[in-house]
């Protein structure tokens, strides 16, 4: 059956506000499989609305506090469907917070980056030392959020810090495969951003800021937080990441913007497109070859 746009009608299917008597910021959202959404932002209000708060954040501490929401939509109880907030909850410590991307796995667990300048950012099953606790002004973060319908509660599966001892770490994109692996990408000015199987031409800071991508791995059986990889990607100028997504096979893509003229090409776009001009958008494509991979590759 074909689609006549011309008797198309566009409605809102709900709308809302979602803050409290601050400033209240969205930066992120993600759908479920129900369509459920979950969103990601910043608030300063200490009346923001909550519903089954993380237990460690239960009321606002500090300056801004990142959020975190799931919005549930019954459009059975037409023709008077009910919008409700199935969890929301702060998410930080005594300092700033802010909560950029979010993603959500099929399990209905919410994934969330930013960054923060919390000491007390709280922190369960985190990476490995140093990455356990704040290093440089700001961090990035990335937290896994658990809810149990049945209890209800809400819990952290995980939560970590993700940053070196520079001023900048900031995770401002986020996607989860099949798996529940996270990818992450941001930006970061750390010379010592924590690196696992690096990109050959991206072992060091080469710029003042580089672009990063991480892929983190948690193992339910023995409760471990990993990089299954994190490097940096981007040349001798500014670089940032932006967005993230992931295939079906765990191809990280990523984007965001450069102003470095050296910035890696590979397979570019034709003449005209494949080179610098001013400050310029970038699309990367990130695969983890194995040693199999490799050889069937001739180790590009």
């Amino acid at each position: 059956m074909s689609f006549d746009d011309r008797t198309a009608t566009l409605t809102l299917a709900y709308s809302t506000y979602l803050g409290g008597s601050r400033g209240d910021q969205g930066d992120g959202i993600a759908v479920d499989a129900r369509g459920n959404v979950y969103v990601t932002g910043t608030t300063n209000s200490a009346d923001f609305p909550l519903a089954h708060p993380l237990a460690t954040n239960s009321a606002l501490r500090g300056s801004a506090k990142s959020f975190v929401s799931k919005l549930s939509f019954d459009d059975r109880t037409a023709p008077n469907p009910v919008l409700t907030l199935a969890y929301s909850t702060y998410l930080g410590g005594g300092g700033l917070d802010r909560g950029l991307g979010i993603a959500v796995d099929t399990g209905g667990n919410a994934y969330v980056t930013g960054f923060t300048t919390s000491p007390d950012f709280p922190t369960v099953h985190p990476l490995p030392a140093p990455s356990n606790t704040l290093r440089g002004f700001q961090n990035a973060f990335v937290s896994k959020l658990s809810f149990n319908d049945r209890t209800p509660t809400l819990t952290l599966a995980y939560s970590t810090y993700l940053g070196g001892s520079g001023f900048i770490d900031e995770g401002r994109g986020i996607a989860v495969d099949f798996r529940g692996n996270a990818y992450l990408t941001g930006t970061t000015n750390s010379t010592d951003f924590p690196l696992a199987h690096p990109l050959t031409t991206n072992r060091v800071l080469q710029g003042f800021d580089d672009a990063f991508v991480s892929k983190l791995s948690f193992d339910n059986r023995t409760a471990t937080l990993t990089l299954a990889y994190s490097t940096y990607l981007g040349g001798s100028s500014f670089d940032a990441g932006d967005g993230i997504a992931v295939d079906a096979g765990g191809n990280a893509y990523v984007t965001g913007g450069t102003q470095s003229a050296d910035f890696l090409l590979v397979h570019r776009l034709p003449t005209r497109k494949n080179a610098l001009q001013g400050q310029g958008a970038f699309v990367a494509k990130i695969r983890m070859l194995r040693f199999r991979d490799r050889d069937a590759a001739g180790d590009r």
